[in-house]
């Protein structure tokens, strides 16, 4: 599904956090066309049990938030609201809170898509694919093999905590969230994680 939203050249794709969404069900909606979300929503945009991910990330995600940024949100391993996704470009567009305003805006938001400027606009901005997509594929597969056969980065003891049903602690256990940025004020030192959250630097 990944490699057809990006090779998909007939037709536009929209993708859509209605809900919250993490790891893999936030990589898989980056190779849309155009991703929207409903105001206040949570995203993980990270892997956090030990395993790489093969969602063709390694392509989309610095498509949208540069390598930088993207390498930021792969190592912080924070929350995001979809508000503040949209302030880096993670998302394009974000649409009323409520669930049932949210459905009515997204069918706007398809049918003005259909408008020829609109169409244009988004082929013009597709993701541009300088090798073939075998080439991401193969090296995310490679890191997952690493991570299941070499534990890696801790998927041992994620999955036996998963299948044992026993609490996994991630990496940001304990934290409270309630989509303001000013609730990583106090969590957040790097500047670099600052500003993408919306934080004044540190002197």
């Amino acid at each position: 599904m990944c490699r057809a939203l990006i090779e998909i050249n007939d037709q536009i794709t929209i993708a859509a956090f209605a809900g919250p969404a993490a790891a893999g069900g936030v990589m898989l909606g980056l190779g849309a066309d155009v991703i929207v979300g409903r105001s206040g929503v949570m995203l993980n945009p990270y892997y956090d049990i030990g395993l790489h991910g093969s969602e063709l990330h390694t392509l989309t995600l610095p498509h949208r938030v540069g390598h930088q940024g993207s390498a930021t949100l792969l190592s912080a391993k924070l929350p995001i609201s979809t508000d503040r996704a949209a302030a880096i470009g993670l998302v394009d567009l974000v649409g009323p809170a409520d669930p049932g305003e949210f459905s009515e805006w997204l069918d706007d938001v398809a049918d003005r898509h259909t408008d020829p400027a609109a169409w244009r606009s988004v082929i013009y901005s597709r993701i541009p694919v300088d090798r073939p997509l075998d080439y991401y594929e193969s090296l995310e597969l490679a890191e997952m093999a690493r991570d299941v056969y070499d534990d890696s980065h801790g998927f041992a003891a994620a999955r036996r905590s998963f299948v044992l049903k026993n609490r996994f602690r991630p990496a940001t256990d304990g934290l409270a969230i309630s989509g303001d940025p000013n609730d990583f004020d106090d969590f957040i030192d790097d500047n670099t994680l600052r500003h993408m959250w919306g934080l004044a630097p540190h002197a």
